[in-house]
C-alpha cells in the first residue's frame, strides 16, 4: 500500500512538473531549458545585451529563439528589431539606422539599459555573410553604449567558426547551448504529453521537433497490460517491485538532470511506461 501511495505521488509530481513548464510563450522540455531561457533574458536586459541560442538541433535553436521573442514581445521591456538575414542589407547599415543621432562618446562607453532599449532578433545564423558576422562583433565589442542588443540563434556546427569563437571567449557576450533530449527523456515526454487533452500544445511541439515517441505503448502493449479482461493488480505490484529495485530518491528532479544518476534513469523510464499502460488500459474500458 505504501509503494502505491508512493508510486501516486511519484506520477503526480512528474505530471505538475510537466505542467508547470506549458507557459504562455510556448513549452519547454526541461527545467533547465526554462533556467537558460530566463538567463538569455537577464543578459538581454542588461548592459551587455548579447545572446546566442546554440544547439545540434537547427530546429531546436531556431524553437527556443521563437520563445525568448516571444518572452520578449509579452514583456514590452524592448523594442524587437527584426533582421532577415537572406536580404541584400547588412546589419551594420541597419545598427546605423537604429542608433541616428547618438554621439559617438555614448556609443564607445558602457551604459545601463535605458527605456529605449532595442534587440536586434537574427533568426539563424546559417545565411549570414561573413561580413554580417564581423559586424556582429563589432556591435558585440565596439559599440557598447548603442543600447542595441543582438538575439541570434546559431545551429551547431556553423560556417563561420573562427568568429564564433571570439564570440565565444567575448565575456560581454552570453551563449546558451540546448541540448537535445536523450532517448528515455523523449520516451517521459511523449508519455505524460499524451495523457491529457490538455497538454495537446506540447505534444504537437514534440511532433514538430521530431522528439515524439509513438512506440511508448511498446512494452506495455506486449506485456498484456492494455487487455481489459484482466485485473491491473498484478501490473501495479511488477511495477512497484521495479520501482522498490531501483531505490527511487525522494527528490523529483528535472529528467535531464535526474537521469545522471542511473537509478533514477531507470525509473523515469518506468514511471513513463506504466503511466502510458495506465492511460491505454482505461481509454480501452
Amino acid at each position: 500500500m505504501r509503494d502505491r501511495s508512493r508510486q501516486s505521488r511519484l506520477i503526480e509530481s512528474l505530471k505538475r512538473d510537466f505542467e508547470d513548464r506549458q507557459k504562455p510563450e510556448g513549452f519547454y522540455l526541461t527545467k533547465g531549458h526554462e533556467r537558460k531561457v530566463r538567463r538569455l533574458l537577464q543578459q538581454l536586459y542588461s548592459p551587455s545585451p548579447f545572446s546566442f541560442i546554440h544547439s545540434a538541433s537547427q530546429s531546436l535553436s531556431t524553437y527556443y529563439y521563437k520563445i525568448v521573442t516571444e518572452r520578449l514581445r509579452i514583456s514590452s521591456l524592448c523594442e524587437l528589431i527584426y533582421f532577415d538575414s537572406l536580404s541584400s542589407k547588412k546589419i551594420l547599415d541597419v545598427i546605423n539606422g537604429e542608433i541616428g543621432n547618438i554621439p559617438l562618446k555614448r556609443i564607445s562607453s558602457l551604459s545601463e539599459r535605458n527605456a529605449n532599449r532595442k534587440v536586434l532578433l537574427i533568426p539563424s545564423s546559417v545565411e549570414l555573410s561573413e561580413e554580417n558576422w564581423q559586424d556582429i562583433e563589432t556591435i558585440c565589442s565596439s559599440l557598447p553604449g548603442s543600447d542595441i542588443g543582438i538575439l541570434c540563434a546559431v545551429p551547431v556546427p556553423t560556417r563561420i567558426v573562427s568568429l564564433i569563437d571570439r564570440l565565444t571567449r567575448n565575456k560581454r557576450v552570453f551563449h546558451a547551448y540546448f541540448d537535445v533530449p536523450r532517448p528515455k527523456e523523449k520516451l517521459f515526454l511523449s508519455a505524460i504529453a499524451r495523457s491529457s487533452s490538455g497538454h495537446r500544445n506540447a505534444l504537437q511541439v514534440l511532433k514538430d521537433l521530431d522528439l515524439y515517441e509513438p512506440n511508448a505503448l511498446g512494452s506495455t502493449q506486449d506485456s498484456g497490460f492494455n487487455d481489459s479482461s484482466k485485473e491491473s493488480t498484478p501490473r501495479g505490484s511488477t511495477f512497484s517491485d521495479h520501482l522498490q529495485e531501483v531505490e527511487l530518491g525522494t527528490a523529483i528532479e528535472e529528467p535531464s538532470v535526474a537521469l545522471k544518476s542511473v537509478k533514477y534513469y531507470l525509473a523515469i523510464c518506468t514511471v513513463a511506461l506504466f503511466l502510458v499502460g495506465t492511460i491505454s488500459y482505461f481509454t480501452l474500458l
